[in-house]
This record gives structure tokens, sequence and C-alpha cells, in this order.
């Protein structure tokens, strides 16, 4: 299967205590991944929607990468530490990355196509609900790491999709 997303990420240090009190990333991903489903295995006959669900059930795995163009904004009284991209002012505390960051992903959903009987024929349409995590291979995601041990990160993304079958 192969996906695109694109939108905006926000982060917040609460607790300032770092250099940058936000990070605000408008990013594009692509990414690549398997399913594998109970329903590839065996044909079973589903006795309800319940089971059915459970036959249609997917894990996934991916590879893909994440392109985003970073918008840090330094905290007040807070000593500059870290590392960061290449940035550049753009104001009293915004600062502004000067090209579009790649870092690669890996994609990890979990899933089920829910069969809905009765509109525009048998098995047309279906409810796809989904879980997906992103995990960042870099810890430069959002544009800063705060010290040198900081974890990757990643983004969940949560959605119920329409699937129409021809």
């Amino acid at each position: 299967m192969a996906e695109g997303q694109y939108g905006s990420m926000t982060g917040v240090d609460g607790t300032n205590t770092f250099t940058y009190s936000q990070s605000a990333n408008t990013f594009e991903a692509a990414s690549v991944s398997l399913r594998f489903s109970l329903g590839l295995l065996t044909n079973f006959p589903s006795k309800n929607g319940f089971t059915d669900a459970i036959k249609r059930g997917y894990l996934s795995l991916g590879y893909g990468d994440l392109f985003s163009d970073v918008v840090l904004t330094k905290a007040s009284n807070v000593a500059l530490r870290g590392t960061t991209v290449t940035l550049y002012q753009t104001g009293a505390t915004t600062y502004k990355s000067t090209k579009i960051y790649s870092t690669s992903m890996i994609p990890m959903s979990i899933g089920t196509y829910i069969a809905l009987p009765g509109v525009w024929g048998d098995d047309k349409i279906e409810l796809n609900p989904n879980i997906q995590y992103s995990l960042f291979r870099e810890a430069f995601a959002d544009g800063y790491q705060p010290t040198p041990n900081s974890t990757n990160g990643g983004y969940v993304l949560i959605s119920v999709s329409l699937r129409y079958k021809f």
C-alpha cells in the first residue's frame, strides 16, 4: 500500500526548560507499507459483524520519508543549548528552517475493514478505521534536539475512511 499525508504538527514545552518553547512543522510524508491480515491466511465464514471485522483486521509495517518546514519559537530566559536544523531569524523570537528538512520514518498501523451491507449493493462500501504510529529515524523531525540522547519521537494518526470497491 502506498500512502501520502500532509498537515502540520505543533509541539510545546510546557515546562519552559528547553531553548525553544514551541516547534511548528508543516509537512508532507510518503510511505509504502505491507499489510498482514488474518483473512489472507484463511477465509473462514463470518457468523456476525464482529467476526467479519476480526477476519478483515490487519497489521501494517512500512517505510517512508517526511519532509518538513520547521518554525521554532525561542523561550524566554532559557540559555541556548541543544542542536537544531539550520535556521534563520524571522522575528524577535521566531526562527525558520533554511530548507525543507527530510527524515525517514517507519509507519506501523492496525485497523480493519467493516462492510456496509445494503449500501450500493453487497460488499461495495467499506468503513476503514485505522490507527497509525510513525516512528522517526532521526531526532530532527521537529527541527530541534534538546540533548544528545533525546528520543527520535513520532506521531499518531487516527483515521476513518470509506472505501468503494468496483
